[in-house]
């Protein structure tokens, strides 16, 4: 069967990076595969596809392409274009890039009406690492009569309303490439958390990156903003960076190899069976490369903790800090 053949059967839908689809284990439409696994296999049929379900805590399990793949697939018809998942022209993306840089570094973030806490964690530290507040939210900006041409139909979906929090995920150089987005008051189940804004294709994920390049030598990783901010909360002198999601901790380790970071790693992922299903694999495969790792034991998420129990937040990740330089003069 041809590979265009077999993705039609399993419902895959084209993210950009990425197809979404069915799962052969437990026939769930929330496993994926990267596309640029499929272009890897494109050029050598040895290399494996792997299709991972999203269902961390009800499955989680990782099937392979090729095993649905029959004989010999022509080159014309493995050949898959990738949709540009950045939805608006250059104008656009300086437009958003310009606006951030404004209101962080010339506001400091003190933006119309942004005087409020947020779950637990203070205006002060919000503003500091470079939370934004658009009180007229972020299609106020787009739909503007002389910026609305730069940015396409998608970002007037309803799922974009209401979202006046704006998180922007910097590169290493301090410019962003995503910017995240939430409402500081929508709160019904079916109203998405956090959804993404793509600045550049195949941006940077991992928020707050310019800790992981600081001077401490411990970095403490969240699954989500709001839990790393939480961290920050209650020890600003920690280093800490936010994953978008627990399996993204691979990505992480690329980039400690890649720039040759050697740090002590505290994942401080979820007390659910899923997140510390991934702080077991994250552990292994970090410790291949001889870097050390430890986790933090918190009741919920960071974020939840913070909330219920500031004070035994705070001496987790202080009392993490201590045990870790202190073995590290061992």
């Amino acid at each position: 069967m041809s590979l265009n053949n077999v993705l039609k059967q399993m419902g895959a839908s084209n993210r950009g990076d990425y197809f979404i689809m069915y799962c052969p284990k437990c026939g769930k439409k929330e496993a994926f595969c990267y596309i640029d696994d499929i272009n890897k296999w494109n050029k050598d049929h040895s290399h494996r596809i792997p299709i991972r379900c999203n269902r961390l805590n009800k499955c989680g399990e990782v099937s392979y392409l090729n095993d649905f793949l029959e004989g010999k697939v022509t080159q014309e018809e493995i050949k898959i274009k990738e949709r540009n998942p950045v939805k608006m022209n250059k104008e656009g993306v300086e437009l958003l890039q310009s606006y951030c840089r404004y209101v962080t570094h010339t506001l400091h973030g003190n933006t119309h009406g942004f005087d409020f806490d947020l779950r637990g964690i203070s205006n002060e530290t919000m503003k500091k690492h470079g939370i934004i507040y658009n009180q007229k939210t972020f299609q106020s900006l787009i739909n503007q009569e002389n910026t609305k041409k730069y940015f396409g139909d998608k970002y007037r979906h309803k799922s974009y309303e209401d979202r006046d929090i704006i998180i922007p995920i910097l590169n290493k150089e301090g410019i962003p490439e995503r910017l995240l987005l939430r409402s500081s008051y929508r709160k019904e189940d079916n109203y998405k958390k956090e959804i993404q804004v793509m600045l550049v294709r195949r941006g940077v994920e991992i928020w707050n990156l310019q800790d992981l390049f600081g001077d401490n030598s411990t970095v403490f990783v969240t699954e989500g903003v709001y839990d790393a901010l939480s961290i920050k909360e209650v020890c600003p002198e920690a280093s800490v960076i936010a994953l978008p999601g627990v399996g993204k901790y691979k990505q992480l380790l690329r980039i400690m190899k890649k720039e040759d970071i050697v740090k002590n790693v505290v994942f401080c992922f979820d007390d659910d069976e899923a997140g510390q299903e991934s702080i077991e694999k994250a552990k292994t495969a970090f410790k291949k490369e001889n870097i050390p790792v430890y986790s933090l034991s918190v009741e919920g998420d960071c974020n939840e903790m913070l909330q219920k129990n500031r004070k035994e937040l705070e001496m987790e990740v202080k009392s993490a800090m201590l045990r870790i330089a202190k073995k590290s003069k061992e």
